[in-house]
């Protein structure tokens, strides 16, 4: 029989050291995906961020939205988008709610 672990952790949440100072609620990138801060934490502390689970979060304005569509982090905007802005955008989640167009709204996005 193996020793080796093959479950580690659910991977529901993380822990990181933080490399700028985050506050509750954050979006934080990781390269191709995006997690959101469980704490405050100031550079070199660690933060606990949640990398699966249903958010609510601003959608860009103008995008028109549909369940299961596809969103990305506009990290300059601090919102979601359905642009990926020719890949300056980081793939963030699954619309789990709809808008449309020209309407200000936060909606349910699925991460991880």
């Amino acid at each position: 029989m193996s020793t080796t672990k093959l479950i580690v952790q659910e991977g529901k949440s993380l822990s990181f050291t933080a490399t700028a100072a985050v506050s509750y609620a954050d979006i934080i990138v990781f390269g191709t995906g995006v997690g959101v801060a469980q704490n405050d934490a100031i550079i070199g502390q660690t933060i606990t961020v949640l990398m699966t689970g249903v958010i609510v979060r601003p959608v860009a304005t103008a995008d028109v939205v549909a369940y299961r569509d596809t969103l990305y982090w506009d990290d300059t905007a601090k919102e979601f988008t359905t642009d990926d802005d020719s890949g300056a955008n980081v793939t963030a989640g699954l619309a789990w709610e709809t808008k449309a167009a020209g309407v200000a709204a936060e909606i349910g996005v699925k991460i991880g």
